[in-house]
């Protein structure tokens, strides 16, 4: 029997998001036919895939023929959800491991040490388990069957041994963006992939081998222009779902003002040479019913404003990881009937000068922030969320009317 969980749709019918069983907010989307629950929000679906920050996206592993081990080499780094993680931070004697003849295995790693079927791990961190195992095993699956992996306890590789002992080893590649990949595919849900490098060329085709030179010209795809009222064209971002992969260590200025309307555009630095996007030729990016997604980046608006609202109704803007400045401009402004949710997380905020990071002038704003968020002046004073926050409404007794917000503003 089947048993359906409610799910409670909110807003006054022009925003497509419910809140899930979980109590998160979630957007809805049409896909072949059908509605899907939290597709667009695509970070939260990409930290659920663990990533080896090395060039080949595998963890490396060592054996050791005079005593019959494996051991996970030094130095390995890795993100699981937004957290670094270095096989150095491990004991060598935790990450070393004796091998049985003619046995298949997992080795695994374990953020928090809770159990994968009935089996429980020794301890977080690495540790090695044979299938045969029918505690880790009772169904008896297949050395890659997708159901082994987990967000918090993952396949580092699987180790097969024959009669003598000794190992053949096949690294799992941990690769977030793949994995993405495989899920939209089987999702049948159109997306784009492109690369900006500052050695590229605009008129390339945007691919990893022939990137884009600029951020603009990776913004306005597809090229579809439309007269505004503010009397120049802008470009409208047809694509539902655009993925942005900028080069590392590298500048990008947005030098033009860019619609984005009815799209989710997501934008990925690197996680540790980040890429810096400024606006320094004044550029803006304006949202029409859109989500714009900043990872690992550096972002500075000593340009002006970076996000302006011009019919946003629950337009998203998000931040992770990312070390925002902002000048004597606000980061994002919008006003008066519309809607705007802005999180940020495993961040630092600097207010160089008098701007917001948000000036919602009095309309609606969701605004979520994680402890791991740092906000600050350019001294190294901490500051906090109102200092960054404006346009709030407050009642009579000092609550805010118009903003909804896991800090109290």
């Amino acid at each position: 029997m089947k048993v359906s969980t409610p799910r409670v749709i909110k807003g006054f019918g022009y925003e497509p998001y419910v809140y899930d069983t979980d109590g998160q907010e979630k957007r809805i989307t049409a896909v072949g036919g059908n509605l899907f629950l939290g597709t667009p929000d695509i970070p939260a679906y990409k930290s659920l895939f663990p990533e080896a920050l090395t060039p080949d996206k595998t963890i490396s592993i060592s054996y050791n023929s005079t005593n019959g081990t494996v051991v996970v080499d030094d130095n390995q780094r890795f993100l699981v959800g937004d957290r670094f993680y270095s096989s150095s931070d491990y004991d060598i004697t935790k990450r070393t491991f004796t091998l049985s003849p003619s046995t298949v295995y997992h080795l695994r790693f374990s953020v928090a040490g809770q159990p994968v079927n009935n089996y429980t791990p020794p301890d977080k961190g690495f540790y090695l388990v044979s299938l045969s195992d029918t505690n880790y095993n009772p169904n008896g699956l297949p050395l890659r069957a997708e159901e082994w992996n987990r967000p918090d306890d993952f396949v580092v590789a699987d180790i097969i041994t024959d009669a003598n002992g000794t190992p053949t080893i096949y690294k799992r590649k941990l690769d977030r963006m793949e994995a993405l990949r495989d899920l939209l595919n089987k999702l049948q849900i159109v997306y784009k992939e492109v690369w900006v490098d500052s050695a590229g060329d605009d008129r390339n085709d945007g691919s990893q081998e022939a990137p884009f030179k600029t951020f603009d010209r990776a913004l306005q795809l597809p090229k579809s222009q439309f007269y505004t009222l503010w009397n120049f064209y802008e470009t409208a971002q047809n694509l539902p779902l655009l993925f942005i992969h900028l080069a590392p260590a590298q500048t990008f200025d947005l030098s033009q003002a860019v619609v984005l309307n009815r799209a989710n555009v997501y934008i990925y630095g690197d996680a540790t040479n980040k890429p810096t996007i400024t606006n320094q030729s004044g550029g803006g990016i304006r949202l029409r019913w859109s989500g714009l997604y900043f990872d690992n980046c550096n972002l500075d608006n000593s340009g002006g404003r970076f996000v302006i609202g011009t019919g946003g109704m629950a337009s998203r803007v998000s931040f992770n990881a990312c070390n925002i400045s902002i000048g004597a401009s606000n980061f994002i402004e919008y006003w008066i009937y519309q809607h705007y949710h802005v999180t940020v997380g495993n961040s630092t905020i600097t207010k160089t000068s008098t701007g917001l990071l948000v000036n919602c002038s009095g309309s609606a704003l969701d605004y979520y922030r994680d402890s791991n968020t740092t906000i600050q002046d350019s001294a190294g004073t901490a500051l906090t969320d109102t200092d960054i926050i404006g346009g709030i409404v407050r009642d009579a007794n000092g609550l805010p009317r118009n903003v909804r917000s896991n800090i109290v503003l």
